[in-house]
């Protein structure tokens, strides 16, 4: 970030093949911050909603840091209209934590998103009942399982650290399919582990290493407590039992994807937090039922 401005890339998308431009981006905005940050959407012409939450959990976490900076961002007239729809929808229901508030100029274009600090069983139950609009016969219990336990993870190593929240956003893509994207600016689970400090063996290891040991259970919950770290234990299990579908997982120096029955790694810029997208639809909640 310089002189104060946000230049966000021609395309700022995260769940991407090509996702450099914006892993980059945030990677390169660092304390200090200034008491006034202007967001420019001038170049930008490919974003989604699951990439905008992206932006208002940088916002809350720069004003975590902040309180006193401000936010102002650009509706050129040259945008795309496309663009233009997707960052000017309506103001969604609520954006509040306990102790932070969005800037009213900046939240919009979220509904059916959330930011809290804590575990809100009834958010998550809201976002698995919207699978009825995509006609799932059946409550999706295997989903608010694992939905629960990823925001446990956030509340435990994102918020309580940082005093930042955890974000969901979900949009229906056809009758059938929904794509979600979850965010938190937390230190990362990368990160979180060598700073509770990790085993020797993993000292040379690579960051890969970490992440897919964590989700294979392999490296224990960097709280020490056994009863933790489930949450990456049970995505595995949602990912490769197909239960969940087009899984990314971008924390810290890693990009994580699963293709051709294998999860692949690939290195970043340090994304400091969690971003997690899947997608879900009945062909997810017929291999459940015949695994369940």
């Amino acid at each position: 970030m310089k002189n104060n401005i946000i230049l966000l890339p021609k395309k700022f998308k995260f769940n991407a093949d090509q996702n450099h431009d914006a892993i980059s981006l945030i990677s390169s905005i660092v304390p200090p911050f200034e008491d006034k940050i202007y967001v420019d959407f001038s170049k930008l012409d490919d974003i989604e909603k699951g990439d905008l939450i992206v932006l208002y959990a940088l916002v809350e976490k720069i004003k975590a840091q902040n309180s006193l900076t401000r936010f102002y961002f650009n509706n050129p007239r040259d945008m795309s209209n496309e663009v233009k729809k997707k960052v000017n929808e309506p103001i969604f229901n609520k954006v509040i934590s306990e102790n932070f508030t969005v800037d009213k100029k900046f939240t919009r274009g979220l509904n059916s998103s959330e930011l809290n600090l804590k575990i809100c069983p009834k958010i998550i139950d809201r976002v698995v009942s919207e699978l009825n609009e995509i006609h799932f016969p059946e409550y999706y219990s295997i989903f608010n399982e694992l939905l629960t336990e990823l925001v446990a993870n956030s509340v435990e190593h994102g918020s309580h650290a940082s005093q930042v929240g955890w974000w969901i956003t979900t949009k229906i893509i056809n009758e059938s399919l929904i794509e979600y994207a979850f965010v938190d600016m937390g230190g990362g689970i990368i990160q979180s582990h060598k700073n509770a400090g990790l085993p020797d063996n993993y000292v040379y290891s690579g960051d890969s290493k970490i992440v897919l040991d964590s989700m294979f259970g392999v490296l224990i919950s960097s709280t020490k407590f056994k009863n933790r770290g489930q949450g990456l234990q049970q995505l595995k299990y949602a990912v490769v039992n197909d239960v969940i579908s087009n899984f990314v997982l971008i924390t810290n120096t890693v990009t994580l994807r699963y293709k051709n029955n294998e999860f692949v790694a690939t290195k970043n810029e340090d994304f400091k937090g969690t971003y997690y997208s899947w997608t879900i639809d009945l062909n997810n909640y017929k291999k459940w039922k015949s695994i369940k």
